[in-house]
């Protein structure tokens, strides 16, 4: 098994400190890369990734990454924290190819419409 000693970090949004000093309430989830499948494929285990929500919105307030390719998987967050996207409800959340920010039934709607023009 190898692991490198080089560790990429990668963060967005408040830290944990800077959002309990600004007087949200927070809650927050660690997950370490030990227990991701693929980082134990490539024997690349150490690290984790924090994420920070505020405990009344569910928005999401910042998220850190300590990981091999760290700088990388912290895009997914930096993408949440842009979206502004709740961390409850999956229903709530936007979907990938909500480029144009409609409603998911005017999206769905439109997509199987030109599905059909495309088709005829």
């Amino acid at each position: 098994m190898r692991s490198s000693l080089i560790r990429e970090f990668g963060r967005v949004g408040m830290t944990e400190r800077a959002a309990r000093e600004a007087g949200r309430r927070v809650k927050t989830a660690r997950f370490d890369m030990r227990r991701n499948g693929k980082a134990v494929e490539i024997g690349e285990t150490a690290g984790f990734i924090k994420v920070m929500v505020d405990a009344e919105t569910d928005r999401l307030l910042g998220a850190a990454v300590l990981a091999h390719e760290g700088v990388e998987l912290v895009h997914i967050y930096i993408d949440l924290k842009c979206g502004s996207v709740l961390s409850g409800d999956p229903r709530r959340r936007p979907h990938p190819s909500d480029v144009g920010g409609s409603p998911p039934e005017r999206r769905v709607g439109t997509r199987l419409r030109s599905a059909e023009v495309d088709h005829a």
